[in-house]
């Protein structure tokens, strides 16, 4: 994505600049809790020039006997990260965004045929999922990368203090919280202001931020250099998985063949190490520039750069139990060195079943760990130092893990092991409480959130939450209920469903409903009523009682109560709509479709009937009426609605949201980008649309 330039508002532009100010103010005090001598000044303080830092404050470690190389630059020894011993109790937050944060009007006009062109955002709920997290400086900001666009936060709450809409997957921040890197584009964090647009991926900042290194989509694989003040390219050596020594002259680079140390002056190799490239899993100058780490899958070698020679080799144990060693894949190989090269990343694969592991940091130096993160699901593929390296970083989500449908990214302070969790909703549903109120949300493995539509502030959750899976939300027409169907899919074992009834406003306690193993429920009503199949057939059930009454009724294909509660209608594989009394199942009338059925609906007041057939043709019924007044062409993959006035057909689907003019069946207008869902509210003055687990609402507005 390649993000407009100036996109931050001047609130955005003042806050920002607030925060890069309180950054520079505390440079300048001493840390409540003091890490390791200079760590905070490299963390913090104003950085010079690349060839301005520091000379060393100890020898190298070279032997005596090692030869002088005047051609490779003598290398600054930046300060290291120094953990606590005691880490503090980690920090849990639960991300409810609405953005913008200042709420904008809410619209007054209607949503009609006749401006639907009008449509425009006004407000989002949630980030969307993460892709990418990157903090700096000195754990003070993060930025996200997610599904819908481009977050930044301050640090340690979590506050969201930016977002900017459109989808992204890679973010880096420079050290000193300059300057940003957002997929190709590279942007002045004050200003959100473009510098330039950078090719490649996986890029690293050098240590004093001024250099960034991208990964060129070329093939053999190699690295572009460019300088961050100004984004042009200076340099284009072999190799990936790049890092800059600790004064920015060197950078070391792996190619199939072996590791290169070069010059960046002239791109010229200063050494070459005879390690094969291929089995390297990262690269990191140690803390005095003196010499090279190379991680491999189960070792840790040291070179020193002077002379080219291994001077030292550390095993690292991915089993958490004897004899379990190399189980995992890739994961169970995975190591990620900190820039400062004093620590080092790696997964330790545990037994049973689908396999478990965890993530620890160890010492470099001696390979004692340091740190064991409590991050739960975070993904060991999806972990990072900073570039400043005074935090770590890991994110996880549910195209990223197996088996976990959150969204959690997780932030370690590598000076106090402070720990913090961020947990995000990735939104899966939308509707909205017949009096307008209310929009009530489900998100992935979470629990149901109720919003002011008004407002855009989340008022209460209600549990439990729908573990391995999400709900499907329905309000009863006095808003004064919500029922919930749980669909859940666990890693192991059967999908299983059942209801949830919470009264609102809730109290709290666990909510009345209904389940029932290897049962799937075709449909439910707030009052309690639902239609659930299982290998016996289909029956009536009363949630409340327990009661049951079976159905004689084959191939269900689909199912809706209408809005009241008191009509049941069935649509089988062989077109026939089954219309059932929902006291006591007796069928009342059918009607014909023409072919299977795959999906039924109800407008809002319980006059019209949609159906939706296996060819994706969509029927529309006047209720008492036994042929289709209306037919549209909607694609068969569409979520599919009525609106509040019973004029049009609204869809959402992988071609976007689409508006249909019932009495003609034609498309009136489409609002483009893919789409899980779509609701629109009583008074028609919003539209929910779900989509890259965000809410966005739409309505007219109204120019000031």
């Amino acid at each position: 994505m390649e993000l407009p330039a100036g996109w931050a508002s001047r609130r955005l532009v003042r806050m920002l600049f607030g925060l890069l100010s309180t950054l520079a103010l505390l440079s300048c005090a001493a840390p409540a809790n003091p890490p390791a001598a200079g760590v905070a000044a490299t963390a913090t303080a104003p950085r010079a020039a690349a060839t301005a830092l520091p000379a060393p404050t100890s020898a190298p470690r070279a032997t005596a006997t090692a030869p002088a190389q005047p051609a490779l630059p003598t290398n600054a020894p930046p300060p290291a990260a120094s953990p606590a011993p005691t880490p503090p109790t980690p920090s849990e937050h639960e991300a409810n965004f609405a953005w913008p944060i200042d709420a904008p009007t809410f619209p007054t006009r209607e949503i009609a045929a006749d401006n639907l062109a009008e449509l425009k955002l006004f407000r989002s709920l949630g980030i969307g999922s993460i892709r990418e997290a990157a903090a700096a400086p000195a754990g003070s900001i993060i930025a996200l990368a997610t599904s819908a666009g481009l977050a930044l936060l301050k640090l340690p709450t979590f506050e969201l203090v930016s977002f900017e809409p459109g989808s992204l997957g890679h973010a880096a921040l420079s050290p000193d919280g300059q300057r940003l890197l957002a997929d190709t584009a590279l942007l002045r964090t004050a200003d959100g202001s473009k510098i330039a647009a950078i090719a490649g991926d996986l890029p690293r900042f050098s240590r004093d931020g001024q250099l960034l290194a991208t990964r060129s989509a070329q093939s053999p694989a190699r690295t572009d250099i460019w300088r961050s003040a100004d984004g042009r390219q200076i340099q284009s050596i072999p190799g990936d998985s790049a890092t800059f020594s600790p004064n920015g002259q060197l950078v070391a680079s792996r190619t199939d063949a072996d590791v290169r140390v070069l010059r960046l002056a002239d791109g010229q190799p200063g050494r070459i190490l005879p390690v094969l490239g291929s089995t390297v899993k990262d690269l990191a100058f140690s803390p005095d520039g003196q010499q090279l780490l190379v991680a491999l899958a189960n070792e840790l070698q040291t070179w020193r750069i002077a002379d080219g020679q291994l001077v030292a080799k550390l095993p690292i144990n991915h089993a958490a139990e004897p004899g379990f060693a190399g189980q995992g894949g890739e994961l169970g190989e995975k190591v990620v060195l900190s820039p400062a090269g004093d620590l080092f990343m790696s997964v330790v694969v545990g037994s049973g079943e689908g396999y478990s592991y965890t993530i620890e940091l160890h010492s470099t130096a001696d390979g004692q760990p340091v740190a064991k993160p409590a991050w739960g699901a975070i993904s060991a593929e999806n972990f990072r130092f900073s570039d400043d390296g005074t935090a770590a970083s890991g994110w996880s989500n549910e195209r990223t893990i197996s088996f976990s449908s959150r969204d959690q990214v997780t932030l370690l302070d590598l000076r106090t092991q402070a720990q913090a969790t961020l947990t995000l909703p990735y939104f899966t549903q939308a509707t909205f409480s017949p009096d307008g109120q209310t929009l009530a949300s489900a998100a992935s493995s979470s629990t149901v959130g109720l919003w002011s539509v008004t407002e855009g502030v989340l008022q209460q959750s209600l549990g439990p939450e729908c573990t391995w899976g999400q709900y499907d939300l329905l309000f009863a027409p006095d808003s004064r209920r919500l029922a919930g169907r749980c669909i859940a899919v666990p890693p192991y074992g059967d999908q299983s469903e059942q209801l949830a009834l919470w009264d609102l406003p809730a109290d709290g306690r666990e909510p009345p409903g209904w389940s029932k193993q290897l049962a799937a429920i075709n449909a439910y009503a707030p009052a309690g009523k639902l239609l659930a199949t299982d290998s016996a057939g289909s029956a009536l059930v009363d949630a409340a009682s327990g009661s049951t009454i079976p159905l004689k009724l084959t191939g269900v294909a689909a199912a809706a109560f209408s809005p009241s509660g008191a009509l049941l209608v069935v649509g089988d594989t062989a077109g026939t709509i089954h219309l059932l009394g929902a006291a006591d199942g007796a069928e009342t009338g059918v009607l014909e479709a023409g072919s299977g059925v795959s999906s039924l609906f109800f407008s809002p007041d319980g006059a019209l009937l949609g159906a939706r057939r296996a060819d994706g043709l969509v029927q529309i019924w006047r209720m008492g009426e036994s042929a289709p007044f209306a037919n549209v062409g909607a694609s068969a993959e569409d979520k599919l609605l009525i609106s509040g006035d019973n004029q049009l057909l609204i869809s959402s689907g992988p071609s976007g949201v689409a508006f249909y003019r019932l009495s003609d069946g034609k498309l009136l207008h489409r609002l483009n980008g893919a789409a899980e869902g779509v609701a629109i509210g009583p008074h028609r003055r919003a539209l929910a649309i779900v989509r890259n687990g965000q809410i966005e609402l739409w309505g007219i507005i109204t120019a000031d």
